[in-house]
C-alpha cells in the first residue's frame, strides 16, 4: 500500500508513518505496529519526512496564527491550521463556512482512496494572490513534509507522463494555476474521478502492458479554468477565493504546519478515526443521493455528522454544489449565453424539435449580431443531451422522447414565468441571490420589428473580447510586416 489503506470488512484504517511504523483506527483506539506486522506493507516513499502520532494527553497546546476572522479559533488544530486559513470568497454561493466545511471533508476522505469509488476534483478558483496555491500546498506538506509542492502542469505527452508517474507515487497532488488548455487533462481529471485505470506499455517491451490503478486524489487552482467539459464539471468541489486586505509571509504562515506538524497530524487522525467509527456497518451504495458523486456526498454526510459540524450546513452545501457545476459549466459558453437571451426573449414555452430550436436560435443569433457556433440541429441535440442537466437546473429545460417521431423534444418556461435562483451576481435587498429576470443581468437589444432582445451582458462581454483580440492580432500582423525586409521587387512593385 501506499500512504493509506482502509479494510471496509474490518472497519480499520491503516495509516503509514513513512518511519517502517503504521497505525491502526478502529474507531476506538490507535495502535502502532511496524510495517509488515499482521500482513501490510507500505512501500516508502524516500521524499517524504516521518511523521509521529502523539497521544492528546501528551499532545501540548499549540495557538495557529493566519486564520480568517470569520472563522478564527473555529475547529479542531487540524482545521485550524489547515483549513481557517484560506481567503474564501465571501460572495460565493456557498457561505465562507460551508466552503471550509467542505474543504475539510475532502481533506478527510483522502485517506479513504482505495474506498470511495467516485471522488471530488477540489478546484481552487480565484484572481491571483487569493491564497489558492498556498492553501493546497498547506495541506501536501502535512501530509509529506518539505518535500512536497505544487506541480504545473506541461501540456504535452510528456506531462501527461508526469502525471501518471504522480499518481502511482503519491496520494495526494496539487496542480497549480491550471489557466491554460491542457489537451489531456479533462480525460485524465474524469479517470481520477471515477478511479480508473492508466494502462501503459511496459519499458523495454513491444506487448507488454503495466496497470496503474488511480488511488490518489488529485486538487488544482486556477484563475482562468478551462476544464469545463460537463463530464468533468460536474465532478468538481468548486471553492472560491478572494484576496485578503492585507499579506503575512507564507513562509511565517506554514511555520505552523512544519514546526507543529506531529500536532497537527496527530488531531487529524483523531478526526479520522471518529469517522472509522461512524463508518462501522454503513453501506455507502445504500445511501441513495441525488448527486453524480453519489459515495463522496454520503461519505461527507456521514464525516460531518462524525466530527461535529452543522450537518445540516453541509447538505445544503452539497445541495447549492450542484448550481455551482452547472454554472461554472456554461458560464463561458457562448452558446448558452445565446440560449439563455433566446429564452428571456424570444420563448413561448412550447415543445421544440431540435430541428425548430435551431432556426430559432439560428434567428435570434442573427438579430442581435452574435454567432451561433453549434452547426446544424444534430449538434444542438447532442448540445442539449450533454448539458441537460445543467440547462435544466438553471433554465428549467424539460426534455422528452417522443416515441412515435423518433425525436427529442425539448421545452423552456416562457418568459413571464422565469426559473428561480440562476448565475447573475446580483443580489436582493435581503442579501439573497437574484433570479434570472433580474435586469441589470441582460442588455436591451433593439431588433428590426421593433422588439427588444434581452442578451446576457456576459455575452456582450465575451464578443467584445473576441473583438478586441482579433484587433489586437491584425495591428500585431501589420507591425511584423511593416519591419519584415522587403525584397527588390517588392521594393519596386509594392502590394
Amino acid at each position: 500500500y501506499r500512504d493509506f489503506h482502509y479494510d471496509k470488512e474490518r472497519g480499520i484504517l491503516y495509516v503509514y508513518l513513512q518511519n517502517g511504523e503504521y497505525l491502526t483506527l478502529d474507531g476506538e483506539k490507535v495502535e502502532i505496529w511496524p510495517n509488515g506486522a499482521n500482513g501490510i506493507y507500505f512501500a516508502r516513499n524516500r521524499s517524504v519526512e516521518p511523521l509521529k502520532y502523539i497521544p492528546p494527553e501528551e499532545r501540548p497546546k499549540i495557538e495557529i496564527l493566519g486564520q480568517i476572522e470569520e472563522l478564527k479559533g473555529d475547529g479542531d488544530l487540524f482545521v485550524q491550521g489547515v483549513c481557517n486559513r484560506t481567503n474564501y470568497d465571501p460572495n460565493a454561493e456557498l457561505s465562507i463556512q460551508q466552503q471550509r466545511d467542505l474543504t475539510a471533508l475532502y481533506y478527510y476522505s483522502v485517506p479513504f482512496g482505495d474506498y470511495l469509488a467516485t471522488i471530488p476534483i477540489l478546484s481552487l478558483v480565484g484572481e491571483k494572490g487569493s491564497t489558492k496555491t498556498f492553501a493546497l500546498r498547506l495541506f501536501g506538506r502535512l501530509l509529506y513534509g518539505k518535500g512536497f509542492d505544487v506541480s504545473s502542469v506541461d501540456a504535452g505527452v510528456s506531462g501527461e507522463r508526469d502525471f501518471i508517474a504522480a499518481l502511482a507515487n503519491w496520494g495526494f497532488i496539487a496542480l497549480d494555476n491550471v489557466d491554460s488548455p491542457v489537451p489531456w487533462l479533462e480525460d485524465a481529471l474524469a479517470k481520477v474521478a471515477t478511479r480508473g485505470v492508466y494502462r501503459m506499455r511496459k519499458l523495454y517491451t513491444n506487448a507488454e502492458e503495466v496497470e496503474v490503478p488511480i488511488r490518489s486524489f488529485v486538487a488544482l487552482n486556477s484563475r482562468d479554468p478551462h476544464f469545463r467539459r460537463d463530464d468533468v464539471a460536474d465532478r468538481l468541489l468548486i471553492v472560491k477565493t478572494t484576496r485578503p486586505n492585507s499579506f503575512i509571509p507564507e513562509a511565517v504562515l506554514l511555520e505552523a504546519v512544519t514546526k507543529h506538524r506531529d500536532i497537527i497530524f496527530s488531531e487529524y487522525i483523531d478526526g479520522l478515526n471518529k469517522i472509522v467509527k461512524a463508518l462501522k456497518g454503513v453501506n455507502l451504495a445504500e445511501i441513495a443521493t441525488p448527486h453524480r458523486l453519489a459515495d463522496w456526498v454520503a461519505f461527507a454526510q456521514i464525516a460531518a455528522e462524525a466530527l461535529g459540524f452543522d450537518v445540516e450546513s453541509v447538505k445544503e452545501a452539497l445541495e447549492k454544489l450542484d448550481e455551482v457545476r452547472a454554472n461554472f459549466a456554461v458560464e463561458t459558453d457562448s452558446f448558452y449565453l445565446i440560449l439563455k437571451g433566446w429564452v428571456k426573449t424570444k420563448n413561448v414555452g412550447e415543445w421544440l424539435t431540435s430541428t425548430a430550436l435551431f432556426k430559432e436560435l439560428e434567428k435570434f443569433a442573427q438579430e442581435v449580431g452574435l454567432a451561433l457556433y453549434v452547426r446544424n440541429p444534430i449538434s444542438l441535440g447532442r448540445k442539449l443531451q450533454n448539458l441537460k442537466a445543467e440547462l435544466s437546473h438553471l433554465l428549467r429545460m424539460e426534455a422528452k422522447y417522443d416515441a412515435h417521431d423518433k425525436k427529442w423534444l425539448y421545452r423552456f418556461p416562457k418568459p413571464d414565468n422565469p426559473p428561480e435562483g440562476g448565475d447573475n451576481d446580483s443580489k436582493g435587498k435581503d442579501g439573497s441571490k437574484g433570479g434570472e429576470d433580474t435586469p441589470t443581468e441582460y442588455e436591451e437589444i433593439p431588433l428590426s420589428d421593433g422588439s427588444i432582445a434581452y442578451v446576457p451582458k456576459k455575452l456582450i462581454e465575451l464578443k467584445k473580447q473576441k473583438e478586441e483580440g482579433a484587433k489586437e492580432n491584425i495591428e500585431k500582423d501589420t507591425f511584423l510586416e511593416e519591419l519584415r525586409p522587403k525584397s527588390d521587387l517588392e521594393e519596386v512593385f509594392p502590394p
